[in-house]
């Protein structure tokens, strides 16, 4: 992973940004896009695309707008020990699941690191992520 990405905004000014930095990335519907930096806080308008702006900052993409998210958590055929710990905590589908955080997860009775990392890889399958991992939004709208 890069340290840092030089890029130019629509502005002229260059920003360099760590990949750590970046909360989100939507798409524009007159092109080009808003990169998300600190907590969503500040917003950057690109002339590139979001496909762009990601490879040059090295950042997988994730498509939050995907059919899977009213299904249940069975679809990601989870071990009984997760499907136990998503169901008692009242984490019933995949869109429910993805709104949670690394950490939210970690500190639910009897999540391990093990489920965890059960949990990410089938999210991972369906091209989905935890809420703190790096997003494409799609445009509003």
């Amino acid at each position: 992973m890069k340290q840092l990405a030089k890029l130019t905004a629509n502005d002229g000014v260059v920003w360099y940004i760590s990949h750590y930095s970046v909360t989100a990335i939507q798409e524009r519907p007159s092109g080009g896009c808003w990169l998300y930096i600190m907590g969503g806080s500040t917003a950057i308008c690109f002339k590139e695309s979001a496909t762009v702006i990601a490879e040059r900052l090295e950042i997988p993409l994730v498509d939050r707008s995907a059919p899977i998210y009213g299904e249940a958590t069975d679809v990601l055929e989870l071990s009984v020990r997760s499907r136990t710990i998503l169901r008692r905590a009242h984490i019933s589908t995949v869109g429910e699941l993805t709104e949670k955080s690394y950490t939210d997860l970690l500190v639910l009775p009897g999540m391990g690191t093990l489920s965890l990392v059960e949990i990410r890889e089938a999210l991972g399958r369906h091209g989905l992520a935890l809420r703190d991992e790096k997003v494409v939004v799609p445009p509003r709208a």
